[in-house]
């Protein structure tokens, strides 16, 4: 039995959050890029339940989330 696809519209508010959520993703990467050459050489990754260091990494890393937040970006916008 072959099921029928149902094709959504996008409402307004749809459309809104789509500008959003695009906005949101530009600006993770426009920030840590705008304060990269003021970062130190190493920067703290992990942080313990003290809240003391306890894992350092290269200032490369704080490209991780925004990379994270465009994976989920995608994700999210592909599966509304």
């Amino acid at each position: 039995m072959k099921q029928p696809k149902m094709i959504l519209s996008k409402e307004p508010l749809d459309k809104v959050l789509d500008i959003l959520l695009l906005f949101f993703v530009i600006m993770v990467f426009i920030l840590p890029l705008s304060y990269y050459n003021e970062l130190p050489d190493q920067i703290p990754t992990h942080f313990n339940v003290k809240g003391e260091v306890d894992a350092y990494g290269d200032k490369t890393t704080v490209f991780l989330l925004p990379f994270i937040s465009l994976i989920l970006g995608v994700f999210l916008w592909w599966i509304k």
